[in-house]
């Protein structure tokens, strides 16, 4: 019985393996922009931006400048300068600009990671209020030598009311 039950469990198991699925195709469509918004460059290379999102507090303006086109983000710009600097061009190499209180830059993408700890030695960084949104020209350079640059006037999306 044990015999006749194996032989059925193995001619049964053939008899699924043997037959042919049928691969079905359907086309998706995603609701996420095709050509980015805009793009920044990192060591000379330059990279496309779909995300472009802002947010306030009594004291500062915070940026998120993404390459992914939603959440989760894992290659992004986040750039922070207090309210009174808006309009100003803070250089980097000034040290009355103090690092996480006047500004803050945050850069990340699969092979880099600079935290705000990790602040640029040499460029200048300018947020100002256009007629178009936000403007934000940022040219700054690492100890490392690695560059980063964004230049854009537009539109951010508000965090506060997603």
């Amino acid at each position: 019985m044990r015999k006749t039950i194996l032989i059925a469990g193995v001619l049964l198991s053939l008899l699924c393996g043997c037959t042919r699925i049928k691969t079905e195709y359907v086309d998706v469509e995603k609701d996420v922009p095709v050509s980015p918004l805009t793009t920044y460059s990192f060591d000379g290379k330059s990279y496309s931006v779909h995300s472009l999102f802002y947010s306030e507090n009594e004291d500062y303006l915070e940026f998120l400048i993404a390459r992914e086109p939603e959440a989760p983000y894992t290659s992004y710009l986040m750039l922070s300068v207090m309210k009174d600097h808006l309009g100003k061009e803070i250089d980097f190499s000034d040290y009355a600009y103090l690092n996480r209180v006047d500004y803050l830059v945050i850069f990340e993408d699969i092979y880099h990671y600079y935290p705000s700890e990790y602040a640029p030695r040499t460029g200048t960084f300018t947020v100002k209020k256009s007629s178009n949104g936000f403007g934000i020209d940022l040219d700054a350079k690492y100890i490392d030598g690695k560059s980063i640059k964004f230049n854009y006037d537009g539109v951010f999306l508000s965090l506060d009311n997603k």
